[in-house]
């Protein structure tokens, strides 16, 4: 993974996002719910001001790692 790659939840993801799940650190959920399948990491990380690059890039790993988001096919 890495800056311009993009990410959406997966069905585990998604059910975590909503709140039927509770199985990630409030910090990892609240990254989690702003992944929608159109914004790069790099654009993530323009929106969530307070996590530099390279920690959400590491959360970012994590999250994809434990199947909550999968890397799209670039264009």
């Amino acid at each position: 993974m890495d800056r311009s790659s993009v990410c959406s939840k997966t069905a585990k993801g998604l059910q975590e996002a909503t709140g039927k799940t509770s199985l990630l650190s409030r910090e990892l959920r609240n990254i989690l719910k702003e992944v929608d399948g159109k914004l790069s990491v790099e654009q993530l990380q323009k929106k969530l001001d307070k996590h530099p690059e390279a920690k959400l890039l590491e959360f970012m790993t994590t999250l994809e790692k434990d199947g909550f988001v999968r890397a799209l096919a670039a264009p």
